[in-house]
Order: structure tokens, then C-alpha cells, then sequence
């Protein structure tokens, strides 16, 4: 089976345990491409875990992506929409920019009609868990023209791919309101408890909620 050229624009802590996970499934050609490589404290950290991966960095945006079948943007959310921008001049046909960044469907839909303008195919990848436990296996929910071929290609290698739809924000949407809820529910079980704690009958709520949650199990 042949394996495709995989590049990470940006090659943080996520990057890194993705990678990591990869090559601990057989997967030999990993690249990745980090602006802060030049700084001196930066650098020297991006060095140390492409190292530890066995991933080859690469000197330019453009270097990577021609080393690339799939191009995983795993930066910040305010610079994902201009480093789609200039993604987009480099890459091909039959590539797929998968953008992992925590940022709106709206921006996730922008980067999406880049990539149609460029004949790539583009999947939006929401990142459901901490990366860290996980490595290449986080849950991930994926939306988007290239979403199918990402799962396709890339569930070969272990990752935990969720398939959605076709539109691009799908997957962030979920992510986001999925968020609205389990912030809601956490602020709600505090209040809930320090409210039963002030009545003395806190281990007696804390009961008959987890009989409730496991009922609906």
C-alpha cells in the first residue's frame, strides 16, 4: 500500500502527537512547515519534537506542500483563513487541505470555497478531544468536498474519523454547540452542588443525579 506525503502547517503540541501517532502505525513520510522554527526558543522546541517524530521539516510553505498528499493545518484559529489564502497557490489537484483549526463554520466555509477555487479538495476537521491521550486516534468529525477521501485514506493509519456531510462548517458546528451544551452542563452541576452543599444534602444529590444520567445511558 502506498503511503501518502502527510504535512502539518504548524507543528505544536497537537502536530506533535498526531505525528507521533502516525509513525507508530508505519507511516514513514511526514512533514511539517512552523513559522517559529527560526526563533531561537521555538525553533529549538520544534526541532526537538520533528526529532522525536521522525517528521522532516521543511524550509518553506511551498516545500511542504509539494511533499504532500494531505496538508493538515494545525495553527491558530485568527491565522487560518490566510494561511488557507496562501496554501491555496501551491497546491493541486487531488490534495486535500484539511484544516483542524477551532474556528467558525463561516471561516471553515471561506477556506472551502478557496480550496474549490484551486480543485483541491478540502476537509474540515473538527478535533472532538484533547489530542495528547489520543495521539492520531482523537475523535474527529469531518465535513466538507474531501472529507470522505480524508476518512478513506487516512482511517487506513488508525485515525478516528467521523464522517458528516458534504458542506464544509458542518463539523465546527458540531464541535461548537457540542461545547455549549458541556459548558452549560458543568456550570449547571456546580451550581446545582454548591446549592445542595449549602443544604447539607449534597451526597444525596450527587446520588439521584447519577442514577438519572446512568438511567439514560
Amino acid at each position: 500500500m502506498n503511503q501518502p506525503g502527510i504535512g502539518f502547517i504548524g507543528f505544536g503540541e497537537a502536530a506533535f502527537h498526531m505525528a507521533s501517532g502516525l509513525v507508530s502505525e508505519g507511516v514513514s513520510s511526514i512533514f511539517a512547515f512552523d513559522v517559529m522554527a527560526a526563533e531561537p526558543v521555538a525553533g529549538a522546541i520544534i526541532k526537538e519534537r520533528a526529532d522525536l517524530a521522525n517528521v522532516t521539516l521543511t524550509s518553506s510553505l511551498k516545500q511542504l506542500i509539494e511533499s504532500s498528499r494531505i496538508v493538515f493545518c494545525a495553527t491558530s484559529a485568527k491565522y487560518a483563513l490566510m494561511i488557507a489564502q496562501e496554501a491555496a497557490a501551491f497546491l493541486r489537484k487531488e490534495q486535500i487541505y484539511v484544516d483542524m483549526n477551532s474556528v467558525s463554520p463561516k471561516v471553515k466555509q471561506e477556506i472551502s470555497k478557496l480550496m474549490d477555487q484551486a480543485g483541491v479538495w478540502f476537509a474540515d476537521a473538527a478535533v472532538m478531544e484533547a489530542v495528547p491521550p489520543h495521539r492520531h486516534k482523537v475523535p474527529i468529525s469531518a465535513s466538507g468536498t474531501g472529507a470522505r477521501k480524508f476518512l478513506d485514506v487516512m482511517g487506513r493509519y488508525g485515525m478516528n474519523i467521523t464522517y458528516i456531510n458534504e458542506e464544509a462548517g458542518s463539523a465546527s458546528a458540531m464541535k461548537m454547540i457540542r461545547s455549549i451544551f458541556m459548558k452549560g452542563f458543568t456550570a449547571l452541576l456546580l451550581e446545582t452542588l454548591t446549592a445542595a452543599y449549602k443544604s447539607g444534602i449534597d451526597r444525596e444529590i450527587l446520588t439521584s443525579i447519577r442514577g438519572t444520567l446512568s438511567s439514560c445511558s
